[in-house]
């Protein structure tokens, strides 16, 4: 009887699925819809223009400069004007019926997860969902929403035969081996529901450029990827930017997922706190100027600091090969937008690998001017290590004292792998903060 008694709670306060459900009965929370509960993403509605407003004093105001940097302050500024105003100047809502196809075309689902595990074939897999549906539905009309402290003993009377009925048919179907699997995994799927409502829960959107940006921002696809807490956070927090390498560039956006993804993950991994990671898709029009182009993505930046509750003082840089070159180029612009920037296995010319830009001398400058980690595979035949060593000796050269590289001997291009998978990257950068 306890134990009928904790599983009952645990479907009524939880409302998460136990033991499965139909998708007619599921509880409906979709990206979509906890985007309309956060007020997170490019534009999405607020509870007020007041939540909007803050985290941006006088001081990051007048330190966000640039060729673009006007633009910035601009956005800033219409950020304060109000809601409305910003929305119409700054950008469109995200996609969510895109953004939520992909999310569940990527999330395999617990009864995926069980047929798989438990070896099930498709007519077992569709027995023991009807079973699992029908215990759901019993604990539904029994209960009615009610807490099990306010039912009656008639109700738990009834609970209690409902689930004795459901043990005994599942028995039927299932081996003693498969009945503990099950459990097992059952087990781990309330503790990742549970972790991930104390975390306040993380989503995928999709955020869109208004035409007015796409028009200036050309070489940038109007879309790009945010990866958000699904509550929306009382005060402004951290900013990551992730620009893709060659393999991602297009018009596409599901394309850079993967890579995008990987950052996503080692943040919740390495538990860094708050955040939003924001991957922007480099169109072909970029590859044929060279790669990542700073001015575009100033337009993106202030766009980005107009519509998500960001802490301007905490805005952080990485990127992977063409996107690696991307963090030097554009740390090398506008080095004042960042607190700090982690290129990994880029290159130093906008002619591809083997080009050396002649403006290395002026980047490194301006880059002495914010701390930079750069990572590199000591066998990358693609980007030679000796590019990032080069830099670093140079921004060395030009004053930098908090400029560093760590190159992994054994690994060659694809050590972008082990940077954003490992908790260095993270636990050194969201350390970082502008003065």
């Amino acid at each position: 009887m306890k134990n009928i008694i904790l599983l009952v709670i645990f479907t009524l306060v939880s409302g998460q699925v136990t033991f499965g459900q139909s998708s007619d009965n599921r509880r409906s929370d979709s990206p979509t819809d906890r985007g309309k509960r956060s007020g997170i993403g490019a534009n999405s509605e607020s509870k007020g223009s007041s939540q909007r407003q803050g985290g941006k004093s006088e001081d990051a105001r007048r330190s966000i400069r640039g060729a673009s940097g006007q633009e910035i302050d601009k956005n800033i500024k219409k950020k304060q004007l109000g809601e409305q105003q910003g929305r119409a100047e700054c950008g469109r809502p995200p996609n969510r019926d895109e953004e939520n196809s992909m999310e569940k075309a990527r999330r395999p689902n617990l009864r995926s997860i069980i047929k798989r595990e438990l070896e099930l074939t498709d007519e077992q897999e569709e027995r023991l969902h009807k079973i699992r549906h029908a215990w759901h539905k019993a604990v539904k009309e029994i209960a009615g929403g009610k807490k099990i402290s306010d039912l009656s003993k008639g109700q738990k009377e009834k609970l209690a035969n409902a689930w004795k009925k459901f043990q005994t048919v599942r028995a039927k179907l299932l081996s003693k081996e498969q009945l503990a699997k099950l459990n097992k995994i059952l087990k781990k799927h309330r503790e990742i529901v549970a972790e991930k409502r104390e975390q306040g829960g993380r989503e995928l959107q999709i955020g869109t450029l208004s035409d007015e940006l796409a028009t200036k921002a050309k070489s940038l696809n109007t879309k790009y990827l945010i990866f958000a807490p699904t509550q929306q956070p009382k005060k402004p927090i951290p900013l990551l930017i992730y620009l893709h390498g060659a393999g991602g560039v297009g018009d596409d956006i599901r394309k850079i997922r993967g890579q995008a993804d990987q950052l996503w993950k080692g943040a919740e991994k390495y538990n860094v706190g708050p955040c939003i990671v924001v991957a922007p898709q480099a169109t072909l029009r970029a590859k044929e100027n060279g790669g990542w182009v700073p001015s575009d993505l100033n337009f993106l930046l202030g766009h980005l600091i107009a519509t998500l509750k960001v802490d301007v003082k905490r805005i952080y840089l990485t990127g992977n090969s063409m996107g690696g070159y991307g963090s030097w180029v554009w740390g090398g612009h506008h080095p004042e937008h960042f607190a700090a920037i982690a290129p990994v296995s880029g290159g130093i010319g906008s002619g591809g690998p083997k080009d050396v830009s002649p403006d290395i001398g002026q980047w490194a400058t301006k880059l002495a001017t914010v701390p930079l980690f750069a990572f590199a595979g000591g066998k990358d035949k693609v980007v030679p290590a000796d590019r990032s060593q080069r830099m670093i000796s140079a921004i060395t050269e030009a004053g930098g004292n908090d400029a560093k590289i760590r190159i992994y001997p054994n690994e060659g291009h694809n050590v972008g792998r082990h940077v954003y998978g490992s908790g260095e990257l993270y636990d050194w950068m969201f350390r970082q903060k502008r003065p």
